[in-house]
């Protein structure tokens, strides 16, 4: 047993690369609406509550959910925001509940 133990840990130094740590950012709001990080989108609306599913609903009612979503999510993260995380050194960006590799 005591063989097969340091066989596993020999194979394992050989072909386990190390990781990369990860240092990101969260990005939130830009797929996950939260009034905190979309707190203009929600203000420009002047959209009730604090959530996104009364948010949409109500964009839905007004009739503009589409051109307020396209227009969100074309200016809130940007491919320059991206740019940006990268040259500072972040590997990861968090987007809500999403995590995406740099």
């Amino acid at each position: 047993l005591l063989i097969a133990c340091q066989l596993v840990r020999a194979f394992d130094s050989l072909y386990v690369r190390p990781r990369p740590k990860w240092f990101g950012v969260n990005l939130g709001g830009w797929l996950l609406l939260e009034r905190g990080p979309s707190n203009p989108l929600f203000e420009n609306t002047n959209a009730p509550g604090d959530e996104e599913w009364g948010f949409c609903e109500f964009v839905r009612r007004c009739g503009s959910a589409e051109s307020t979503f396209s227009r969100h999510r074309s200016r809130h993260v940007t491919e320059e925001t991206i740019v940006k995380c990268k040259a500072l050194g972040l590997n990861a960006v968090g987007l809500g509940t999403l995590g995406l590799k740099l």
